[in-house]
C-alpha cells in the first residue's frame, strides 16, 4: 500500500475520489486492515507498530510467521506494487508456506 496513495487512502477514511451511496467510499487504515487478515488466520496478538523488515522505501510488517505480510511502500501512490521488484515477489513466493486452513480447502475467516 502505497502512503500517498489519493485513491485508497493509507490512513483509512473516505477515498477523495470514489463515490459511495452517501457520500465517498470509506476504506479501513492499510495496517489495521492486514491485522483483520492476520486475526481471520489466528494470529492472536497487537498491530505491529514497527516493521519487521525494511528494504528502500518498503517498510514490511509480518504476522503468522510471514503468513499474512503488508508492505508499506512510502511516498507511493495508487500503483504502490510496481515498487516491489521481481525478485522480491519471487523470494516470498519461494518461501512461502501454506496456511494450515488454506492447506485443508478453507479460506473462509476463522470464526
Amino acid at each position: 500500500s502505497g502512503t500517498e496513495d489519493r485513491l485508497v487512502p493509507y490512513k483509512g477514511g473516505p477515498s477523495p475520489a470514489i463515490p459511495a451511496k452517501d457520500g465517498k467510499l470509506a476504506f479501513v487504515h492499510a495496517e489495521e486492515s492486514t491485522l483483520l487478515w492476520a486475526n481471520a488466520m489466528g494470529y492472536k496478538g497487537e498491530r505491529l507498530l514497527k516493521p519487521t523488515s525494511t528494504s528502500g522505501n518498503i517498510e514490511s510488517f509480518r504476522y503468522l510467521d510471514g503468513d499474512v505480510i503488508h508492505c508499506r511502500v512510502n511516498n507511493a501512490g495508487h500503483g504502490a506494487t510496481h515498487e516491489i521488484t521481481e525478485e522480491t515477489l519471487l523470494q516470498f513466493l519461494l518461501t512461502a508456506k501454506p496456511s494450515s486452513n488454506v492447506s485443508k480447502g478453507d479460506v473462509s475467516p476463522a470464526k
